[in-house]
Parts: structure tokens; C-alpha cells; sequence
């Protein structure tokens, strides 16, 4: 470790800001799969119960695009209902049908945390064999491999898991019926009209959030052309001893 910490005190300006922003990300990409990971498990958790006084759902799981909120309150709900709030028959129905819109993009949220993750791992791995001189190991040519796999397997789950609802076909036609509301609330108001509910749709505020993943990506393949430009300077260190 201490030979670690030496060499890395003589690494390059640029290796070390890798490093450093590898580590920022690996911290950022580790809180986004936690709470990407609290998401899903309350997602999947919702009951008739749990409803019953209204809910919130991600407007991207309604319509695929908009980013926000939607917030469903008591009486667009309350017909699920007695008037002590127990749970009619529909309501259970209601309940199953709301998690089949709000898991799979809470999954498709958890698959993409993951994939950044262990995007970071991999580059802060080839950081470490970087500082020590070594990229070119058995070990390090294993992680890229699995990563590849993984950008694969997740990227392309990530789109299917997301997609899963709009395809589906819904016994009360949720999804539809809150993307209405939310085409309705969008659109200039009309003198006279009202929707008469009690859904309330907030668009997120200020810049979309950053995709980590294509920024790791280039850091990664920035990192790969160091490794091989190592390899190429001791190739020629050998061929000048020959």
C-alpha cells in the first residue's frame, strides 16, 4: 500500500484528476444505487392501504418523457373505498396495477445506478494498475471483459424494463388515464371547463440530471489508451535492450 501511495505521488497530473473524479463518482453512483435500490423496494411494497389517501407517481413512468411528479390525491381514489377507508374489492386491483407502472421504472432506474457503478469500479481499478505501472494483468483484462458484458445486459434491460407497462394491457387503463391528466394540465386552460380532480402535476425544476454512464465510458476509454500507451513505451524499452 505504502509503494501505492509513493507512485502515486509520482503519476501524472492528469492520472491523478482521473482518480479523483473516479472516486467522486463511485461515491455518487454508490448513493444513487442505494437509493435507487429504497425505490424499488417501496414500489413494490405499495398496497390498497397505502393508497388510500392518495400517492405519487414519477411522471416519466406515465408517458416515458416528463420528468416530475404526479401527485393523485384522495378523491380520485376514493371510490376504491368505504367510508372508513377499508378497501373495496377494485382497490386491490387498482394497487397491483399502479405497481406495474411505478416498478419497472424503478428497476430500470436501479439497473442504470448499477451500471455506473460498476463502470466506477472498473476505472478505479485501472486507475490503481495505472499508478502502479502494471495495467497489462490477467485480472484487469477479466473486469473490462464483465464490464462489456454488463454495459450489455443492463443498458439493454435498463430500455426493455422501462418499456414493460407501455406495452401492457391495464384493467383500469391507469397509465392511459393519468397521461391524459397530465396532457390535460399542460394544455392552455379553456373559460368554462374544468376537469373536476384532484391530480396535481409538478415538472421537476432546473437542469435534467447528468448521465454518468457516457461520461464514465470516455474516462474509461481515455484510461484503456493510457494503459496502451505504457505498453507500447515498454515494448520499445525492450526492443532498444534487443
Amino acid at each position: 500500500m505504502t509503494t501505492t501511495l509513493a507512485r502515486a505521488r509520482t503519476a501524472t497530473p492528469a492520472l491523478l484528476a482521473v482518480i479523483v473524479a473516479t472516486a467522486i463518482t463511485l461515491g455518487v453512483a454508490l448513493w444513487s444505487f442505494i437509493g435507487a435500490l429504497a425505490r424499488v423496494i417501496g414500489a413494490a411494497t405499495i398496497t390498497a392501504e397505502s393508497i388510500s389517501q392518495g400517492y405519487q407517481v414519477p411522471a416519466a413512468a406515465v408517458d416515458g418523457t416528463s420528468t416530475g411528479i404526479l401527485d393523485v390525491g384522495l378523491m380520485e381514489v376514493t371510490q376504491n373505498y368505504d367510508g372508513n377507508n377499508v378497501p373495496l374489492e377494485y382497490a386491490y386491483a387498482y394497487a397491483a396495477e399502479l405497481r406495474g407502472i411505478v416498478v419497472p421504472f424503478e428497476v430500470s432506474a436501479l439497473l442504470d445506478a448499477l451500471l455506473v457503478l460498476s463502470l466506477s469500479v472498473v476505472v478505479l481499478l485501472l486507475c490503481l494498475r495505472l499508478v502502479r505501472g502494471r495495467p497489462f494483468l490477467p485480472h484487469v483484462t477479466v473486469s473490462l471483459a464483465v464490464f462489456a458484458g454488463l454495459t450489455a445486459v443492463l443498458g439493454i434491460g435498463s430500455q426493455l424494463v422501462r418499456n414493460a407497462p407501455f406495452t401492457a394491457t391495464d384493467q383500469f387503463g391507469l397509465r392511459d388515464h393519468l397521461a391524459l391528466m397530465m396532457s390535460a394540465m399542460r394544455a392552455p386552460e379553456i373559460d368554462g371547463i374544468s376537469w373536476g380532480n384532484d391530480i396535481t402535476y409538478t415538472p421537476a425544476t432546473g437542469s435534467a440530471p447528468l448521465d454518468l454512464t457516457m461520461l464514465g465510458m470516455a474516462v474509461l476509454l481515455g484510461l484503456i489508451a493510457a494503459a496502451f500507451a505504457i505498453g507500447q513505451r515498454m515494448q520499445r524499452d525492450v526492443e532498444g535492450l534487443v
